[in-house]
């Protein structure tokens, strides 16, 4: 678990760290929204390469629910192009890749570096050590 400590990317690929880290995002001002985001966009690419007739509502309720209104910190030409998008039914694997990229870059350079400095990551990883220890 302390592989966590290395990489955002270690993070993001253990079930306990993201569980972890969801739940320190809590805490920050709704915050986790932009993991539960991350992740609808990693589904939204599998559905679409395994069920390609059905992937265009999951597309618009991925906007409706984080990236319509102002709970996602996206700029408007990023959020302006998804619309597009909708609208003209031009819809593929790739329509919330910069919005994903742009979230990714402030969990990363944002929120992991406080993460791994704050409490819940400090207790956890204490408790690690010492069963490790057992």
């Amino acid at each position: 678990h302390l592989k966590w400590t290395e990489s955002f990317h270690n993070l993001m690929q253990d079930i306990d760290g993201v569980k972890l880290f969801k739940e320190y995002l809590k805490g920050d001002n709704f915050s986790d929204k932009l993991i539960d985001f991350h992740f609808a966009c990693l589904g939204f690419k599998i559905k679409v390469s395994t069920d390609p007739e059905n992937f265009s509502n999951l597309a618009k309720s991925i906007y409706k629910k984080f990236i319509k209104g102002d709970s996602m910190p996206l700029k408007s030409s990023v959020k302006k192009q998804i619309v597009e998008a909708l609208k003209t039914k031009n819809i593929n694997e790739s329509i919330f890749d910069v919005a994903q990229a742009e979230i990714d870059l402030i969990l990363k350079t944002n929120h992991y570096p406080a993460f791994l400095t704050s409490d819940i990551f400090i207790k956890f990883a204490e408790t690690e050590l010492e069963n490790s220890k057992i």
